[in-house]
Protein backbone atom coordinates (compact mmCIF):
# COMPACT_ATOMS: atom_id res chain seq x y z
CA UNK A 1 0.00 0.00 0.00
CA UNK A 2 0.86 3.53 -1.01
CA UNK A 3 2.05 5.73 2.15
CA UNK A 4 -1.52 7.77 2.17
CA UNK A 5 -3.42 4.37 2.62
CA UNK A 6 -0.82 3.11 5.41
CA UNK A 7 -1.11 6.39 7.27
CA UNK A 8 -4.94 5.80 7.12
CA UNK A 9 -4.86 2.13 8.36
CA UNK A 10 -2.17 3.07 11.00
CA UNK A 11 -4.25 5.96 12.45
CA UNK A 12 -1.56 8.39 11.41
CA UNK A 13 -1.29 11.33 8.76
CA UNK A 14 1.11 10.89 5.96
CA UNK A 15 3.38 13.23 7.81
CA UNK A 16 3.85 11.28 10.33
CA UNK A 17 4.98 8.06 8.22
CA UNK A 18 6.90 10.22 5.97
CA UNK A 19 9.12 11.43 9.15
CA UNK A 20 9.39 8.09 10.25
CA UNK A 21 10.63 7.17 7.57
CA UNK A 22 13.51 9.95 7.29
CA UNK A 23 14.37 9.10 10.80
CA UNK A 24 14.83 5.44 9.83
CA UNK A 25 12.04 3.89 12.16
CA UNK A 26 10.05 2.57 8.93
CA UNK A 27 11.82 1.08 5.59
CA UNK A 28 9.24 0.43 2.91
CA UNK A 29 10.02 -1.22 0.06
CA UNK A 30 9.86 0.62 -3.65
CA UNK A 31 7.84 -0.21 -6.49
CA UNK A 32 10.32 -1.06 -9.48
CA UNK A 33 7.71 0.59 -11.91
CA UNK A 34 7.70 4.22 -10.16
CA UNK A 35 9.66 4.30 -7.26
CA UNK A 36 6.68 4.46 -4.78
CA UNK A 37 7.19 3.94 -1.18
CA UNK A 38 5.28 0.49 -0.47
CA UNK A 39 4.09 -0.43 2.87
CA UNK A 40 2.97 -3.91 4.43
CA UNK A 41 1.06 -5.34 7.40
CA UNK A 42 4.88 -6.04 9.22
CA UNK A 43 5.22 -1.66 9.06
CA UNK A 44 1.86 -1.87 10.50
CA UNK A 45 2.84 -3.93 13.32
CA UNK A 46 6.14 -2.06 13.37
CA UNK A 47 4.06 1.72 13.36
CA UNK A 48 1.38 0.49 15.84
CA UNK A 49 4.84 -0.44 18.63
CA UNK A 50 6.13 2.62 17.57
CA UNK A 51 3.10 4.71 18.87
CA UNK A 52 2.34 2.62 21.65
CA UNK A 53 6.09 3.26 23.25
CA UNK A 54 6.05 6.75 22.75
CA UNK A 55 2.64 6.81 24.22
CA UNK A 56 4.64 4.95 27.32
CA UNK A 57 7.27 8.14 27.42
CA UNK A 58 9.65 6.50 25.15
CA UNK A 59 12.06 9.24 22.31
CA UNK A 60 12.12 8.30 19.24
CA UNK A 61 15.87 7.65 19.72
CA UNK A 62 15.21 5.45 22.14
CA UNK A 63 12.61 2.94 20.10
CA UNK A 64 14.91 3.23 17.51
CA UNK A 65 17.30 1.35 19.53
CA UNK A 66 14.92 -0.85 20.57
CA UNK A 67 14.03 -1.54 16.89
CA UNK A 68 17.47 -2.12 16.24
CA UNK A 69 18.00 -4.91 19.08
CA UNK A 70 14.50 -6.56 17.75
CA UNK A 71 15.99 -7.04 14.33
CA UNK A 72 19.13 -8.15 15.31
CA UNK A 73 17.04 -10.71 17.19
CA UNK A 74 18.09 -9.79 20.68
CA UNK A 75 14.90 -9.57 22.73
CA UNK A 76 14.83 -5.94 24.58
CA UNK A 77 11.96 -6.79 26.57
CA UNK A 78 13.45 -6.54 30.25
CA UNK A 79 15.20 -3.31 29.62
CA UNK A 80 12.45 -1.76 28.42
CA UNK A 81 10.72 -2.95 30.99
CA UNK A 82 13.44 -1.45 33.25
CA UNK A 83 13.28 2.56 31.43
CA UNK A 84 9.58 1.99 32.06
CA UNK A 85 9.98 2.03 35.78
CA UNK A 86 12.05 4.73 35.37
CA UNK A 87 9.80 6.78 33.34
CA UNK A 88 7.24 5.90 35.90
CA UNK A 89 9.52 7.57 38.56
CA UNK A 90 9.99 10.35 37.02
CA UNK A 91 6.54 10.74 36.07
CA UNK A 92 5.96 10.66 39.89
CA UNK A 93 8.01 13.57 40.82
CA UNK A 94 6.71 15.23 38.44
CA UNK A 95 3.28 15.08 39.24
CA UNK A 96 4.20 16.18 42.90
CA UNK A 97 6.22 18.93 41.27
CA UNK A 98 3.16 19.96 39.37
CA UNK A 99 0.93 19.84 42.82
CA UNK A 100 3.09 21.76 44.52
CA UNK A 101 3.11 24.57 42.00
CA UNK A 102 -0.93 24.24 41.54
CA UNK A 103 -1.37 25.16 45.31
CA UNK A 104 1.32 27.66 45.47
CA UNK A 105 -0.34 29.26 42.54
CA UNK A 106 -4.19 28.70 44.50
CA UNK A 107 -2.47 30.43 46.99
CA UNK A 108 -1.39 33.78 45.52
CA UNK A 109 -4.78 33.92 43.73
CA UNK A 110 -6.57 33.19 47.14
CA UNK A 111 -4.71 35.91 48.81
CA UNK A 112 -4.05 38.51 45.77
CA UNK A 113 -6.92 41.31 47.19
CA UNK A 114 -4.60 41.65 49.70
CA UNK A 115 -2.44 43.39 47.04
CA UNK A 116 -4.19 46.97 46.35
CA UNK A 117 -4.27 46.84 42.48
CA UNK A 118 -4.44 50.46 42.00
CA UNK A 119 -0.98 51.14 44.02
CA UNK A 120 0.79 48.03 44.42
CA UNK A 121 4.91 48.16 44.80
CA UNK A 122 7.17 45.52 44.36
CA UNK A 123 7.45 45.34 48.16
CA UNK A 124 4.05 44.38 48.40
CA UNK A 125 4.17 41.71 45.57
CA UNK A 126 7.19 40.79 47.37
CA UNK A 127 5.19 40.08 50.56
CA UNK A 128 2.93 38.01 48.93
CA UNK A 129 4.95 35.81 47.11
CA UNK A 130 6.94 35.12 50.02
CA UNK A 131 3.46 34.47 52.18
CA UNK A 132 3.55 31.45 49.70
CA UNK A 133 6.41 29.88 50.30
CA UNK A 134 9.34 29.38 47.96
CA UNK A 135 8.62 28.23 44.09
CA UNK A 136 10.23 24.36 43.81
CA UNK A 137 13.08 24.78 41.30
CA UNK A 138 11.21 24.04 37.51
CA UNK A 139 11.80 20.49 35.90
Amino acid sequence: MKVTEFARRAGVGADVVRYYVREGLLAPTRNPANGYKLFGSPHLARIRFIRQAQALGFTLSEIRGLLARMEADDCPCNDMREQLRGKIVENRIKLRQLEERQQMMESAYANWDRVSSSHADLGELCRLLEGIGTLATPA
